[in-house]
């Protein structure tokens, strides 16, 4: 894949903007594969909890009601939903239902005290520190459940963020333009100026164009040959960070001639 990094005025990138969930942090597939486990008693390797969420994540994000509707959605229901695709004689009509609701309160007190998202993406850490050292501000703007700021300290990433806006705190979540528009006040800067990255077309990238911002998608496997608007789509945290990196050096050459 090429990614048209000219659909992106890095000249007037002065902040970037993360999503968290599968742009910076991946699911705890090994603790899934444990609670599945422990409540079911079949034996799940993480790679296959992991291949079950790409399917799952490839169906909804194509699916504009279901889409719309897991920006709100606890994860453990996720998780729950998971099931259906992680074996394929697993479906939650053929389970007692007193099991799996003891699964879905255990997954949901798992991801309230400690959070299923905890596994950070080699390239995203790579390209934090790179932005970190050649000091661009960074934000965090997620659909979450109210503990971005206790998990970012936990996984010391929390330093590399200026303000983190927690959909759950915020009282509003992405696409709606409300909490886009409250990043740039934070920010103290133009809507137009700030960079949003992501995983999802609809909750990050129309989102943020629809509020005035520029965006790129984030698809390391390849899940979106297109996305509607004016955007790239790329694979690696890195060529992003090296574009914005390229942009400034460029820039400062040519005001030094």
């Amino acid at each position: 894949m090429i990614t048209d990094w000219n659909l992106i005025d890095f000249n007037h990138v002065e902040v970037v903007s993360f999503d968290l969930g599968y742009t910076v942090l991946g699911p705890d597939t090994k603790q899934i594969a444990k609670l599945i486990h422990d409540h079911f008693n079949i034996v799940v390797a993480p790679a296959t909890v992991l291949d079950a969420d790409v399917r799952m994540r490839r169906e909804y994000l194509h699916n504009g009601h279901a889409n719309s509707a897991i920006q709100t959605t606890h994860f453990s229901e996720v998780v729950c939903g998971l099931l259906n695709y992680v074996y394929p004689l697993f479906k939650e009509a053929a389970i007692r239902p007193d099991v799996l609701e003891s699964f879905k309160k255990a997954c949901q007190k798992h991801h309230d005290d400690n959070n299923f998202f905890n596994q950070l993406y080699h390239d995203a850490q790579a390209a934090l520190e790179l932005l970190r050292k050649e000091r661009v501000r960074m934000i965090v703007i997620s659909n979450a459940h109210g503990t971005l700021e206790r998990d970012l300290q936990k996984y010391g990433l929390y330093h590399y963020f200026e303000h983190i806006l927690d959909s759950s705190i915020e009282g509003v979540h992405k696409p709606n333009r409300e909490i886009f528009t409250r990043a740039a006040d934070r920010c103290g800067t133009k809507i137009e100026n700030i960079l949003h990255v992501g995983d999802n077309p609809t909750a990050d990238v129309q989102g943020a164009l629809v509020a005035g911002m520029q965006a790129a998608l984030y698809d390391p496997i390849g899940m979106f040959p297109s996305v509607p608007g004016n955007a790239p789509i790329y694979r690696n945290h890195l060529d992003l960070a090296d574009q914005l990196l390229i942009s400034r050096d460029d820039a400062a050459a040519i005001k030094l001639n």
